[in-house]
């Protein structure tokens, strides 16, 4: 529309104003029809510009490209002509020269930053160095006090949402001083030699659960976060929780032998310092001082914002994660905190739940953009589904009539370059919709998309021959019907002989942009144009423009698959340079790389990545997708795999795991005396499964025996005692009779008792599981929908010096295993139960801590769950359990039964802080 030519000529005007300079101005081939300009109404080329001959490039010794964006990238047109540089990308003929870009957008925010972010892998490739102009202009370019264009990487200027806007006084001198402060660039600051990745226990979808987390120096983050967590809170099914990143990393140490907290190197901070076995994560320090904190006048944190651990991660269905931007990129503080969760990453322990991001940045154009698509690799690589919420907003965010942070990734503020500036009311109004795109669906996994589009271009067959596997793949899922596309073709059959590219598919349609809005989903493929999409699709992205302004598009999902020449050659920045066409049609990414378990395997050479299937062609295209590469892309077009499928128990509340690290520490009579303190003192009706298929205990405990009874529909009767309906894989056995049983008979004898039995109805079942992490707690967990498990522990003392471990020791470690492994599988851990906490001579009423004393309570704070409570070591709690005849029912009012009461009231708590309903019966 004339907006980057107007631009050119002032680009033209300075770099001829510079000494000893000799400039020339060229446009690129138009790829669009005169029929499609005419509806565009797009004005006339200049015919006194020539056109650019892709041969006449070595000629120069540097670029200055300048184009629109088209959905945060560069047009197709500009696609089409940088496409056609690949016989000098062979012959190296722009090694070492130098380029810089300036652009034109619709609106602030509207991708004047991602689009020059997204063009660069082609100036990579043809080791071309790319030269950023825009900070070098000086103070304006750091001023909201203005509506304008301009960002860290050059001039650009804002065209309007109906491209009325002209481009400014200011913009026109961005664009003068971009070329006459290039040449001085490219001379004297390049350095030769630099250039050389629906369930529940109630049949109805639980409540999505939303980990709010963020990082904050001078409080502008923290104060969207605040909004953040109201819209999030306002939201029907969702339950969200607001938490603050303080940690400068978090580091692990595999430790041999004896080790003590206590026992760290001189100057250490202990906080510093984590078992990797069991895997533990500990908060560690700021990673700026308290000196320099003062001194760049940051204020003091919230106190009364958690700080959040790696390990609780699992814990949630999505997570919507705020910072500031350092450069274009997240700080330091939040990149720590993602790089300790390489554990959750080797285990999938987040694959397939969503998130999205919202920044702040001191100037317009400091980088909103860029610092969250440089984040996302972050969140392919644990298979987190992406979701951009920014144009969903509506009307405002096309909007130039004040200066205002959103993009189209989501919301952010101008903290102003001294951070002065505090967010507005419509930044704010952002941030309380940004979570509205988190409903249930797309939090615990990618939206269900019933009728999928399979939409590719290939030149060599390469792309062809995935996406018809892709297509199989999709087919094969129960409720999914699947079309394939290509897309059309903007070559010549003159070129295409040159090239000797093999005839298209004639079987395989073409896509009209204006049939995706019949689709839920698309799978989009394509091969690599030097890290980038090739003009092709990016021809058809580019057609979308009328869909982008209705929203036709927002909420879909999409994933993509990839080739390329070689590897390293490109298959991850094609798809990260692509992502911005999906963002800004508010389409959610779903990464399926990691998905695959033969991804991982290093023995031969194989395409694919953490975005998702791809192949390797050779530098001559001889090469043909192998099998594995194949198998890749059926299993993308099935999507990510969902979980294995959960029973459901109708008339059941909540259902709380009882576990312990290791055995010996008590575990099933705290779950005995546990189910009868909330049956007896708390009024609930409450069941006990006894999971502990080797060592099943809890109905001699209760006074229980014998085989149950068949009910309705054929199911088990529960045996019931002091109020409390029990089965016990032991009624099922003979009489001392031992289970030998291997892995999977285990997982069929527990799935019986949780599916073959009348329980219903029931506020709480508890499951005393055996202990240690194993196959029974895998299954438990994977099989039902747990409100949380309830961690047993023995003492351990806080003491220094070197020296073996006890048991207590072993009891102690071992319970944090147990509670990280409940975390990494996504069920909350409600707390820990110290058993055996103290013993109280019955003759002179004195406590002793036999085993030790403060273990639990620190165990308890390092992995931020509470102590639920102390049970002293008493001889009427052993009578109690082998007799039949728990202390809680024989002695009501002892000491004993008080603390299992008060255990009981707090799980009690917990699971109704975290439900947001009363457990109690209406009529208790």
């Amino acid at each position: 529309y004339g907006h980057i030519a107007t631009l050119a000529k002032k680009v033209l005007a300075g770099a001829n104003s510079v000494e000893g300079v000799t400039a020339e101005v060229y446009q690129v081939p138009e790829t669009l029809s005169e029929e499609v300009l005419a509806k565009l109404h797009a004005p006339p080329k200049d015919a006194d510009v020539p056109i650019i001959d892709v041969a006449k490039l070595p000629e120069f010794d540097g670029f200055i490209f300048g184009f629109p964006t088209r959905f945060g990238t560069a047009p197709a047109q500009f696609k089409a002509f940088l496409d056609a540089t690949g016989g000098h990308w062979a012959s190296g003929a722009l090694v070492g020269k130098g380029a810089s870009i300036f652009t034109s957008t619709g609106t602030q925010g509207g991708g004047s930053e991602t689009t020059v972010l997204t063009s660069l892998p082609v100036l990579v490739h043809h080791g071309i160095v790319f030269i950023p102009t825009g900070y070098s202009y000086g103070g304006s370019l750091f001023s909201n006090d203005a509506v304008r264009g301009g960002t860290a990487y050059g001039v650009s200027t804002l065209a309007g949402a109906d491209g009325s806007r002209q481009p400014s006084e200011l913009e026109l001198g961005y664009a003068e001083h971009q070329a006459s402060n290039f040449p001085a660039h490219y001379q004297g600051k390049y350095v030769a030699g630099v250039i050389k990745k629906a369930d529940s226990t109630k049949g109805e979808a639980p409540a999505a659960r939303i980990a709010v987390i963020y990082y904050s120096t001078y409080g502008h983050i923290a104060t969207l976060a605040k909004k953040v967590l109201e819209g999030a809170n306002s939201v029907p099914g969702v339950k969200a929780d607001l938490f603050q990143v303080l940690c400068g990393g978090i580091w692990g140490v595999y430790v041999h032998g004896a080790f003590e907290f206590d026992q760290l190197p001189t100057g250490t901070h202990r906080t510093a310092w984590t078992l990797a076995f069991p895997f533990l994560s500990l908060q560690v320090a700021e990673t700026l001082p308290a000196a320099v904190l003062e001194k760049i006048h940051a204020p003091p944190k919230d106190a009364s914002v958690p700080i959040i651990e790696a390990s609780q991660l699992p814990e949630y269905d999505g997570f919507i994660f705020g910072f500031p931007t350092r450069f274009g990129t997240m700080p330091a503080q939040f990149k720590a905190f993602l790089d300790a969760t390489g554990g959750l990453w080797a285990s999938g322990a987040l694959v397939g739940k969503g998130a999205s991001i919202f920044t702040s940045s001191g100037t317009q154009g400091g980088g909103i953009e860029t610092t969250v698509l440089t984040s996302l690799p972050v969140l392919v690589h644990h298979g987190i589904a992406y979701i951009p919420t920014g144009y969903s907003y509506g009307a405002s965010l096309f909007s130039n009539d004040a200066v205002r942070g959103g993009t189209a990734y989501g919301v952010s503020t101008l903290a102003g370059a001294d951070g002065s500036r505090q967010p507005t009311e419509l930044e704010l109004g952002y941030a309380v919709h940004q979570v509205d795109r988190f409903d249930d669906s797309t939090c615990t996994q990618h939206r269900i998309m019933a009728r999928i589009a399979v939409i590719y271009y290939s030149t060599y067959g390469h792309i062809a021959k995935l996406a018809q596997r892709v297509l199989v793949g999709a087919r094969a899922v129960d409720g999914v019907t699947a079309d394939i596309f290509q897309v059309k073709e903007t070559l010549s059959d003159d070129i295409l002989a040159k090239i000797h590219a093999p005839p298209k598919d004639a079987d395989v349609p073409i896509i009209d942009p204006a049939q995706l809005p019949d689709f839920d989903g698309y799978i989009f493929g394509f091969p690599t144009r030097f890290g980038t999409m090739p003009a092709q699709m990016k021809s058809f992205f580019d057609a979308t423009g009328g869909l982008w302004v209705k929203g036709s598009l927002v909420g879909k999902g999409a994933s993509i698959f990839t080739s390329s020449g070689t590897q390293g050659g490109g298959l991850e920045s094609t798809v990260l340079t692509s992502l911005p066409n999906l963002v800004h049609h508010g389409i959610v990414f779903i990464p399926v790389g990691y998905t695959f378990p033969p991804q991982t395997d290093l023995g031969h050479v194989h395409g694919g990545t953490a975005y998702g299937a791809s192949t390797f062609a050779g530098s001559d295209g001889s090469r043909q997708p192998i099998d594995q590469e194949l198998d890749h892309a059926e299993h993308q077009g099935k999507g990510p795999p969902p979980p294995p499928p959960k029973f459901v128990l109708p008339g059941i509340k909540h259902i709380v795991a009882v576990a312990s690290g290791k055995g010996g520490v008590g575990k099933s009579t705290t779950a005995v005396n546990l189910a009868v303190a909330m049956s007896q003192s708390l009024g609930l009706r409450v069941g006990l499964l006894d999971a502990d298929v080797f060592g099943p205990s809890v109905g001699h405990m209760l006074g229980l025996s014998g085989k149950p009874e068949i009910g309705a529909g054929g199911l088990m009767v529960p045996r019931s005692a002091h109020g409390v309906r029990c089965m016990s894989m032991a009624f099922l056995l003979a009489q001392d009779a031992p289970a030998i049983w291997r892995g999977p008979m285990v997982m069929g004898a527990l799935e019986t008792l949780m599916s073959k039995v009348l329980w219903a109805p029931l506020d709480v079942l508890l499951l005393d599981l055996p202990p240690g992490t194993g196959d029974a707690q895998l299954t438990v967990t994977q099989r039902l929908h747990l409100s949380g498990a309830v961690i047993v522990s023995t003492p351990q003392a806080r003491r220094g010096g070197v020296g073996a471990f006890h048991m207590q020791d072993i009891a102690l470690l071992d319970a944090r295993r147990g509670a990280l492994m409940f975390r990494q599988v996504g069920v909350p851990v409600l707390g820990i139960v110290e058993n055996m906490s103290y013993f109280v001579c019955g003759h002179c009423g004195g406590e002793s801590h036999i085993f030790g004393q403060g273990g639990v309570q620190k165990a308890a704070a390092d992995l931020h769950m509470p102590l639920l409570g102390q049970v002293p070591l008493n001889i009427d709690i052993r009578e109690g359990a082998d007799g039949g005849d728990p202390v809680v029912s024989s002695a009501p009012s002892s000491a004993s039964a008080r603390a299992y009461v008060s255990v009981a009231e707090a799980i009690l708590r917990q699971i109704e802080e975290r439900s947001g309903s009363p457990v109690r019966p209406k009529d208790s």
